[in-house]
């Protein structure tokens, strides 16, 4: 179940520096009417294990960076972008869960990227 300020629905597309970096399929701490928060805000979007390290990279680089943030609905239609200025990937960690769907008595173990992601400033564009 989600929780506020927590979507599940639709898909989130990070572009840094003007290049797509990573699309999400969770997203915590804004939701799509927020329009502005000048106050540092933290991110957290989460995704499918996949073999990109471009994530790790710039979380390993340590350095700020701006960029955009799509929020697409379950239709594929975007309804919200944001600016990010100074933005600094704080975390980047492979998250194992186990699925309780078991097929043949075994449980599959599922893995999940997460990124958190401090941001200097947020605006709606």
């Amino acid at each position: 179940m989600a929780t506020a300020g927590q979507f599940t629905t639709g898909r989130f597309e990070l572009a840094i520096d003007g290049h797509s970096l990573a699309v999400f399929s969770e997203l915590q701490g804004i939701s799509p009417v927020s329009h502005r928060n000048v106050a540092p805000v933290t991110l957290t979007l989460r995704r499918g294990k996949t073999n990109d390290m471009q994530l790790f990279v710039w979380h390993r680089s340590g350095m700020r960076k701006n960029g955009t943030l799509a929020i697409y609905g379950a239709a594929g239609a975007p309804i919200a972008r944001y600016r990010l200025t100074n933005a600094a990937a704080t975390e980047c960690r492979t998250v194992h869960k186990f699925d309780s769907f078991t097929l043949k008595q075994k449980t599959a173990q599922v893995q999940t990227e997460e990124i958190t992601i401090v941001v200097e400033r947020l605006d709606r564009h």
